[in-house]
């Protein structure tokens, strides 16, 4: 997939944004075309079923567009891909040094005194994002490429703060962050926070059981790392050896890791709630069913039904914004197609977990 962007002006006080979000896929057909963008339409190949989820997403799409008073259209060729078009008229941001913080919660911009950070990280591309995130905000930054490196850098150097991740080789971030606390080392007392795509409830506690100050979610966003460091140098500045243990809060724990919220208000608005909550009882049957069906080719280490199973769901997961499980299906799927077995499995053992989260979550949101 291929996403392109272009503005130019459009008077005064305004700017036309264009972005163009383009697939090498199978197409659609002109007859097609005209009615893609209508509620609950699928595209399917007239022999076989291929299209998952509801037929929602680009009626979504369409409403919010033309909220904003702009124009989306699609443009394909059968067999050789398709681009959406969307093009909206937006007022000029005000001319500052820097762009102007986009609507939402306020974030702390005062600036902290540069802190030593250690990153913890097995991959080198996510390592490498995270030094770019941290140097940007004026940070040091040094390396350990696994758990037991962590430990012997930890032990030689004091560090501000320790950015641990949770999934790694040779030793896990738990570990790690319980060999560090119980050592003599000059970061024995440094604020240890999770680095990790996966937090539910139950693991947030082990975190903080093993001597984590909390946790930061994959993928980073700016602002949940600069709210980290903000609470590491004020802690400093209060004297604090140690971060206070705390769990992320629930509120937050909930939208991102859980559900998406403006997904679920926006299809709430064009349903009406009677119909959303229908179509919510009919996700929840769907899911609960293929997620037997997962538990059974799991069973029989039938990973092409696992990967059938794991998409199939992962599409009306999307469409209802159920972000945590729709990444854990994402993730099974990635692992069937690479012939990894033991990590399939593994994953798929942990679904029911989540989706019992998900669905108090689903509950939540009707009311």
């Amino acid at each position: 997939m291929t996403i392109r962007t272009a503005t130019r002006a459009a008077g005064n006080d305004e700017v036309e944004l264009a972005i163009a979000v383009a697939d090498t896929g199978i197409g659609i057909s002109e007859e097609d075309q005209a009615r893609i963008f209508e509620d609950f339409v699928t595209i399917d190949s007239p022999y076989e079923r291929t299209a998952t989820g509801t037929g929602l997403g680009l009626g979504i799409v369409r409403r919010l567009v033309q909220q904003m008073q702009g124009e989306v259209t699609c443009e394909s060729v059968p067999d050789e891909g398709t681009t959406f078009h969307v093009t909206l008229t937006l007022p000029r941001a005000e001319d500052e040094d820097r762009p102007a913080a986009a609507s939402g919660p306020a974030r702390d911009t005062a600036e902290i005194a540069p802190l030593d950070v250690l990153v913890v990280e097995d991959n080198p591309i996510n390592a490498e994002v995270l030094e770019a995130m941290l140097l940007r905000e004026g940070h040091k930054v040094s390396h350990a490429s696994d758990g037991f490196e962590g430990v012997h850098v930890a032990s030689r150097t004091h560090f501000d703060l320790i950015l641990m991740d949770v999934s790694m080789p040779n030793m896990n971030g738990i570990k790690a962050t319980q060999e560090i606390r119980a050592s003599r080392g000059l970061s024995k007392n440094s604020p240890i926070y999770a680095v990790t795509a996966h937090a539910m409830p139950n693991e947030v506690k082990e975190f903080l059981a093993a001597g984590m100050a909390g946790c930061v979610l994959k993928p980073i966003r700016p602002d949940a790392l600069r709210k980290v460091l903000h609470e590491v140098a004020r802690d400093q500045e209060h004297g604090q050896v140690t971060a206070q243990p705390h769990a992320p809060e629930e509120t937050d724990m909930t939208n991102a890791m859980l559900i998406d919220l403006d997904s679920l208000e926006d299809i709430a608005a064009l349903l009406g709630q009677e119909r959303f909550d229908a179509k919510l009882d009919s996700f929840a049957t769907e899911a609960e069913d293929v997620l037997r069906q997962i538990d059974a080719a799991a069973a029989a280490g039938d990973l092409p039904a696992l990967q059938s199973d794991a998409h199939r769901l992962a599409g009306s997961c999307g469409v209802f914004g159920a972000v945590a499980l729709h990444r854990e299906l994402q993730a099974i799927e990635a692992r069937c197609k690479a012939d990894d077995k033991t990590a399939a499995l593994d994953m798929a053992a942990g679904l029911p977990q989540t989706w019992e989260a998900t669905r108090r979550a689903l509950n939540t949101a009707r009311v």
